[in-house]
């Protein structure tokens, strides 16, 4: 839901790897009979806010024509599709749809994923969740790796994409998340210093870029910075919501003064009967 530099990267180069036939062993034959495109949950407008993805994708020469926005499509035309039993779905950075995807369910075929194992879709044919790991994109580079295919596994762009979003959800190897397998494979795309653990002077120039692209909202309105990074929850209590915004409550009340207004009607119009709000920052 968030749709951060992980699940973005992660479908991307899930969505190359399966064209080349990463998950044929796994799901004979759908690689081959179908177009692998990488999806995202949140309009495309949003995309715009998620500013160290659009850098890095920028840096590449890449832009996101190459992305396919969920509620871009027309109305019904994923539920049309898995009728039909005309589409798979590959879940990469979650392993559990959220609510109004849910009747995708049955088209779910492979999760790749590194977050709390909810086990709702365990029995797809490929399935590997592994909370131990910093970054959904470690996995999906393990994907390639196994795949030894050239093309794919020596691609500068593939290389960058999968690096970048492993450094920055792992804090440049630093954070407490990191394990053993998100250094293995940075040391594979040449981000860690020979003989040593730490990332090298480029993927550390990387990473500050990035993160500074990231915690970056001092242009964003209340409404974007809720958006930026938000996910929902549906209890049979109530339906909840977390945005996590970087930055300080106290800059955020000196330059916007209608917060209280717009978490109003955020919580009005998704139907909330709790909305959090989680603020990042070392004030």
């Amino acid at each position: 839901e968030a749709a951060d530099m992980d699940s973005i990267v992660s479908a991307i180069v899930l969505a190359l790897a399966c064209q080349y036939g990463a998950l044929d062993k796994a799901l004979p034959g759908v690689s081959s009979e179908y177009v692998a495109v990488p999806v995202l949950s949140i309009p495309h407008e949003d995309f715009a806010l998620r500013q160290d993805a659009v850098y890095l994708m920028e840096q590449l020469s890449l832009t996101s024509e190459m992305l396919v926005f969920i509620p871009s499509l027309p109305d019904g035309a994923l539920a049309k599709l898995a009728g039909e039993s005309r589409l798979k779905v590959a879940l990469t950075d979650h392993n559990k749809l959220a609510g109004d995807l849910k009747f995708l369910s049955p088209a779910v075929v492979a999760v790749v994923d590194h977050h709390e194992d909810t086990g709702v879709y365990s029995k797809v044919p490929y399935y590997n969740v592994v909370p131990t790991c910093g970054s959904a994109c470690t996995l999906v580079a393990q994907l390639v790796t196994q795949l030894s295919n050239d093309a794919l596994s020596s691609s500068a762009e593939v290389k960058a994409l999968l690096g970048a979003a492993i450094l920055l959800d792992t804090e440049a190897l630093k954070g407490s998340k990191t394990s053993d397998l998100d250094v293995s494979v940075a040391a594979s795309l040449g981000l860690v210093t020979e003989g040593t653990l730490d990332v090298t002077e480029h993927g550390a120039q990387q990473h500050k870029a990035l993160f500074e692209k990231r915690i970056s909202i001092a242009a964003l309105s209340s409404a974007q910075r809720l958006r930026k990074d938000y996910k929902q929850w549906t209890h049979p209590a109530m339906t909840y919501g977390i945005a996590t915004v970087p930055g300080s409550l106290r800059e955020w009340t000196e330059t916007h003064v209608d917060i209280e207004e717009v978490l109003a009607d955020v919580a009005e119009t998704k139907r909330l009967g709790l909305l959090l709000v989680m603020l990042t920052s070392k004030d």
